[in-house]
């Protein structure tokens, strides 16, 4: 068990109204670290360990479309004393927040956005790591992703959401793109889909990856760095495994994101812990807003 003091501000809200952000002339750094996450996709792990959901009941959405979590283990020393596994969350008597990464837990959450003047369903899977007292980092990591489906049930855009991240990693389905194609034409100067908005109106902004479309709705392989826990790609079931050889599995249990507020109101904590997905304090500010995705990427008008 790993005793850490909550700081947990937190803010996903499935329903907000946003204006358009200023557009920005990118620099040479951010253009650096955007072609590094278009790279980084291709990465093929050489050993990982597979963490599968346990529950074979779905209660939800969520819980229908769970995810298969591929860490690498390759250069695990690198990250071990940085950052733990993955955990249950719980509240002590002093009010301190407890990651148990003896049970591995996916928090879920379930919602609408408004997009084109369409309402779209959206999932979220979110988990929670303690980050080690001998790092200069105090406190929690969490990490995920959230993904909004089709009008048919089908998942068509998966959004990396973290407390960490300095940039926007998305994944979009290969249909999506396709009718992106057909009203846009080709990808603009600099980026590589035609989904994506230009370097100087989304300079935070990547996809990084089109996914090809599954023969029924199901959730993606995530694949995460040894270092940091960072996504290195997402993938559909359906297409070439990126993993050479898988030599721990462990199961990891689904909860409702809602029963984190139960822990506090249970043990009094002495800070608010998210009672939803509107609670979640974004590593990239606009991602707070599902409906950010307006600005973000160049929707096709029969999106």
């Amino acid at each position: 068990m790993i005793t850490v003091p909550i700081c947990i501000s937190m803010a996903i809200s499935f329903g907000c109204t946003r204006g358009k952000p200023a557009a920005q002339a990118p620099d040479t750094t951010r253009a650096q670290s955007i072609s590094a996450l278009y790279d980084r996709v291709e990465t093929v792990f050489a050993n990982a360990a597979y963490f599968k959901p346990r529950s074979e009941n779905p209660r939800d959405r969520a819980e229908e479309l769970p995810p298969l979590i591929l860490q690498d283990l390759e250069s695990a020393a690198d990250g071990a004393d940085a950052i733990r596994g993955f955990g249950v969350l719980a509240i002590d008597k002093l009010g301190n927040l407890n990651i148990d990464a003896s049970q591995p837990t996916v928090y879920t959450a379930g919602g609408f956005v408004h997009l084109n003047g369409r309402e779209y369903e959206q999932t979220l899977h979110i988990w929670w790591y303690a980050v080690s007292p001998r790092t200069s980092a105090a406190g929690t990591v969490w990490q995920g992703f959230r993904t909004t489906l089709g009008s048919d049930g089908f998942p068509i855009i998966w959004e990396v959401v973290s407390n960490s991240d300095s940039a926007a990693q998305i994944f979009v389905s290969e249909s999506l793109e396709k009718a992106c194609i057909a009203a846009f034409g080709e990808p603009l100067p600099g980026r590589r889909f035609s989904i994506e908005r230009s370097l100087a109106d989304q300079p935070r902004v990547v996809v990084s990856r089109v996914l090809a479309d599954g023969p029924v709705p199901m959730g993606p392989w995530i694949y995460l760095r040894a270092s940091d826990r960072a996504v290195s790609t997402i993938i559909c079931r359906c297409m070439p495994s990126q993993v050479e050889d898988i030599s721990q599995t462990a199961y990891y249990e689904m909860a409702p994101l809602s029963t984190l507020a139960e822990l506090q109101m249970d043990a009094g904590a002495r800070e608010v812990i998210p009672a939803g997905p509107d609670e979640l304090n974004h590593g990239v500010p606009d991602m707070a807003d599902p409906s950010w995705l307006e600005d973000a990427l160049r929707l096709p008008p029969e999106f």
